[in-house]
């Protein structure tokens, strides 16, 4: 249940639903957060980078750079750029919204379709966001209840 809640909540859960002590949604929404910034931090990184450099050749980056620039203003967080706490915003659907991003087809030199996409550019630091994520167990739960009984 943590991880579904880490994974797919878009900001702290109310714990009066829940018997679950509020610390632990608490401890939930601090590792969702800091998912999304690094997630957020990695995508404007990219952004930043396909203006200033040529990622693969200035046709490949400036592509890149227009199709990252019109999706991130089709979500609205081009500007003001997102940040913390992310209200809206889960794990999985940040993951959903850049494997939509989409993917125009052109061809460079020698009639060869190009192969560069902005998911490929992310793909290295999403992945590690996905191993880093914290794993809630029960001993999480059982320390916090015998916190509050002290």
């Amino acid at each position: 249940m943590t991880q579904l809640a880490l994974r797919h909540s878009q900001k702290l859960i109310e714990a009066e639903d829940f018997p679950i002590p509020a610390d632990i949604f608490e401890e939930i929404d601090i590792a969702r957060q800091s998912a999304l910034a690094v997630t957020f931090s990695t995508i404007y990184e990219l952004l930043d980078r396909l203006q200033e450099e040529q990622e693969c050749s200035f046709e490949c980056s400036s592509m890149l750079l227009g199709v990252l620039t019109k999706e991130l203003r089709n979500h609205g967080i081009l500007y003001p750029r997102n940040a913390p706490p992310f209200d809206g915003f889960s794990i999985e659907g940040s993951k959903e919204m850049i494997k939509g991003l989409k993917k125009p087809g052109w061809y460079g030199t020698r009639n060869h379709r190009h192969s560069c996409c902005i998911q490929d550019k992310l793909s290295i630091s999403l992945a590690k966001v996905e191993s880093d994520l914290r794993v809630f167990d029960l001993q999480d739960f059982q320390a916090t209840k015998n916190h509050t009984r002290i």
